[in-house]
């Protein structure tokens, strides 16, 4: 017999495995069970013993003239295979076109390329649709550079202002004045008969003493305005206030040259005023291109815009006020 645990073998009735020692008393049969008949057996002698004579013989000429049910059956397992291969084809070249497919179309490339557009349910008319993957920017506070520059400025515009309005009177007065030859104090004077008045002080001579303070205050104007050098960004705003300032300087103390020069002759000094009447637009131009120059700054800090650029010291202001020149 044959070990259970070694495999080995062993001699017919040994108790004891002679390889590994194993007790092979308890794979050994007794000489009953040895002579035991199964009980599959047993039965199928009862049915043969109780069975007509006969019977049996009858039953193997019957199945020798009925077809064996084998062949059937194999024709049968026949048309199953067929049918499973059938299937196994067509669910072949099914897998092989979508493994094509997805070889061609990588699913990364697909997903970015439906996230690269936005269709045309998100978008509203009039409007782009909004880009995915893009933070939109919160507007920041304005830079402190910026901020006092722009403060500078706003003083800079009310001194421009200030003093713009006050050469505008001064002009009218110089040339009422030169209209009569003498400033209005002196034809005053004239007028009440003083004996002790003074002699009139000739109109072109007080003309050219405000003109030098003139000059002096637009200069310095000038040169307070430059004190203050812009931030990088401010620098356009810078250009154009720069030119608005200087033309508004030079319109008027043209305008006093004009009159000072002409002391023997005050219509040459009103042709001269007449000539320089459509040239005084540059202040108008560059008044407003700064004054719009401030308001998108602020609107990128998202900040109120304050103060304003004037832009109406051209021809609508001093020509008017020098007798409604137009």
């Amino acid at each position: 017999m044959k070990c259970p645990r070694c495999r080995g073998m062993a001699p017919d009735g040994a108790q004891f495995c002679p390889n590994c020692g194993n007790d092979l008393r308890l794979f050994q049969q007794s000489p009953a069970q040895k002579q035991q008949v199964p009980v599959r057996e047993q039965m199928r002698k009862a049915s043969m013993a109780a069975a007509p004579a006969g019977y049996f013989q009858a039953q193997s000429a019957a199945s020798a003239v009925m077809p064996a049910p084998a062949k059937k059956k194999l024709k049968v397992g026949w048309i199953i295979a067929g049918v499973a291969a059938l299937m196994l084809i067509a669910f072949g070249f099914v897998a092989t076109k979508l493994l094509a497919k997805s070889a061609t179309n990588d699913p990364s490339k697909v997903l970015a390329k439906q996230g690269a557009t936005s269709g045309p349910m998100l978008q509203v008319t009039g409007k782009e649709a909004p880009v995915l993957g893009q933070t939109a920017k919160v507007p920041t506070e304005m830079p402190d550079d910026v901020l006092r520059w722009l403060q500078h400025l706003e003083r800079i515009e009310k001194q421009r202002g200030k003093l713009a309005r006050q050469g505008l009177s001064d002009l009218m007065v110089m040339a009422q004045s030169a209209q009569f030859g003498t400033d209005l104090d002196s034809l005053k004077s004239l007028a009440t008969g003083d004996p002790d008045a003074p002699d009139p002080t000739p109109a072109a001579d007080k003309i050219a003493e405000s003109n030098v303070g003139t000059k002096k205050a637009w200069s310095d104007l000038r040169v307070d305005f430059d004190s203050y050098p812009p931030p990088a960004e401010c620098q356009t705003i810078a250009n154009s206030y720069g030119h608005a300032l200087d033309e508004t300087g030079a319109m008027i103390t043209d305008i006093n040259d004009a009159i000072a020069q002409s002391k023997d002759d005050v219509n040459a000094a009103l042709k001269k005023l007449y000539g320089m009447q459509h040239t005084s637009g540059d202040i108008d131009k560059f008044g407003s291109e700064t004054d719009d120059k401030v308001k998108a700054i602020c609107e990128k800090y998202n900040k109120r815009k304050w103060f304003s650029i004037s832009s109406d010291f051209g021809n609508s202001n001093i020509f008017q006020s020098l007798g409604g020149l137009h």
